[in-house]
């Protein structure tokens, strides 16, 4: 049989690495961290604001466009900054461009504004891979946070340490076969 993911009753196993869009829209976040440079929609765009990243998928939201066709600077700005310091993001500001962000840092921006949306299941695909002590530390700590407020989080890593840290329980896939 076709393996399958049900979250309110909706198969999304196909779904989670369509656009932002589809995955919002059933409350689903995929949170591949440790792709910034992948061309997949919802992950960091490094030429682009702290600020700018931190809304993707919510631009079209009353607090921060007006009828979906002014944006609110002010209203982003403010937003944005909550998020920089809530994330303990760090450089010059949420007007500096994501991509002259330390790789940890560009890793809070996308954890930030993908944790934020008020998503049932997390799927968090190597979370802390390829960053410094400190953000992993951060990032663990965020996913642990959300699983306290009862989000189910689908965690996917093939580090040891970040499983038995993180995880409830555990499935161990090898070839694609359930093996333990």
């Amino acid at each position: 049989s076709k393996p399958s993911l049900f979250v309110s009753g909706v198969n999304v196993l196909n779904r989670i690495c369509e656009t932002a869009v589809s995955t919002h829209r059933l409350l689903v976040c995929f949170v591949r961290l440790n792709a910034l440079l992948d061309k997949v929609g919802h992950l960091a765009e490094r030429n682009e604001l702290i600020a700018d990243n931190l809304i993707v998928g919510k631009e079209t939201h009353s607090a921060y466009s007006w009828k979906k066709l002014h944006m609110k600077r002010r209203a982003i700005r403010k937003y944005a900054e909550e998020l920089f310091t809530k994330f303990d993001m760090r450089g010059a500001g949420v007007h500096t461009r994501v991509g002259s962000l330390s790789g940890g840092n560009m890793q809070k921006v996308v954890v930030a504004r993908e944790l934020t949306k008020g998503a049932k299941l997390i799927i968090a695909n190597q979370p802390t891979r390829g960053v410094d002590v400190g953000a992993s530390e951060f990032i663990r700590q965020q996913l642990i946070n959300l699983r306290d407020q009862n989000k189910g989080i689908l965690l996917i890593t093939s580090d040891l340490n970040e499983v038995l840290g993180l995880a409830d329980s555990l499935i161990v896939m090898y070839e694609g076969k359930i093996v333990a």
